[in-house]
């Protein structure tokens, strides 16, 4: 009996989040691992891995691609309203997979969601050209499930966490 309680708790755990960014074309879904198979025994759920979904609302060639940690977040800082607690931080490649050349594009910025599950909030930031200071673009709440709801935004233009963009 010990045998099997040992091997059911040495085992990958793993977390699906899918969000839309509630009144946006763009939605996310990051996948919270322990990374069991990497490491072994012993780490927390910590990792994430996931896609910032582009394709299918906003008319994309490409979605983007995110990667970071959960962790605490004071409550003095968005997506937090006056309460702390965790949160999913992903570095997210949006501006990149938004430029609409053949195969994507380099833009020398970088994009940064936090998404506070519990709370149902999210806040974006951003730097720019190895700039040191993280700016607060956008904030806003979430809805559970992909695809988003929004389309668009009208012919050619897509209305994404990151502003509207020109498709065409």
């Amino acid at each position: 009996m010990l045998s099997v309680s040992l091997t059911a708790s040495a085992a990958q755990k793993t977390t699906v989040y899918d969000f839309t960014f509630t009144g946006y074309c763009d939605g996310i879904e990051l996948v919270v691992t322990n990374n069991f198979d990497l490491f072994g025994p012993g780490f927390p759920q910590v990792f994430i891995g996931g896609f910032h979904e582009l394709i299918n609302q906003c008319g994309f060639r490409y979605n983007g691609t995110d990667v970071g940690f959960v962790h605490f977040l004071s409550a003095k800082v968005p997506p937090h309203a006056g309460v702390g607690g965790p949160v999913l931080d992903a570095s997210d490649n949006i501006f990149d997979a938004t430029t609409n050349f053949p195969f994507g594009g380099f833009t020398g910025a970088q994009a940064e969601y936090v998404l506070d599950t519990v709370g149902g909030t999210w806040a974006l930031y951003g730097a720019f050209f190895g700039d040191e200071t993280d700016f607060l673009l956008n904030a806003g709440t979430l809805t559970p499930g992909l695809p988003a709801k929004v389309n668009g935004g009208g012919p050619n233009l897509a209305k994404t966490t990151i502003g509207s963009v020109k498709l065409k």
